[in-house]
C-alpha cells in the first residue's frame, strides 16, 4: 500500500515511552502506525480527537485490559506524536 502520511515524533518523549513497554504492547503500537501510514480513513477505536482541544487528538492503544494514550496532533495530513503517553 502507498503511504497517505507520516508519522513523526517530537523530541525523545515517545520513543522513550515506547522503549520501556512490554514487546506485546509495543507490537500494537506498530500495528496502528501502519494504520496511520496507509489508510485515509482511521478508526475512532485508535484515534480520537479531544474535545475542547482544537486540534489535539488521542492515540489509543488498548492490550489485555490495558489502555495507553498518545497525544498527537497533525500538520499538513502528517501525523506528528507529541507530549508524553501514559498507561
Amino acid at each position: 500500500m502507498n503511504r497517505i502520511r507520516e508519522v513523526f515524533f517530537y523530541k525523545d518523549f515517545f520513543v522513550e515511552f515506547y522503549l520501556k513497554l512490554p514487546l506485546g504492547v509495543q507490537q500494537k503500537y506498530d500495528y496502528v502506525f501502519v494504520i496511520l501510514r496507509e489508510h485515509r480513513i482511521i478508526p475512532t477505536k485508535f484515534l480520537k480527537r479531544i474535545k475542547g482541544q482544537d486540534g489535539l487528538y488521542e492515540l489509543r492503544i488498548e492490550f489485555q485490559s490495558n489502555i495507553y494514550r498518545t497525544f498527537c496532533c497533525f500538520d499538513m495530513n502528517n501525523l506528528i506524536v507529541l507530549f508524553n503517553s501514559f498507561q
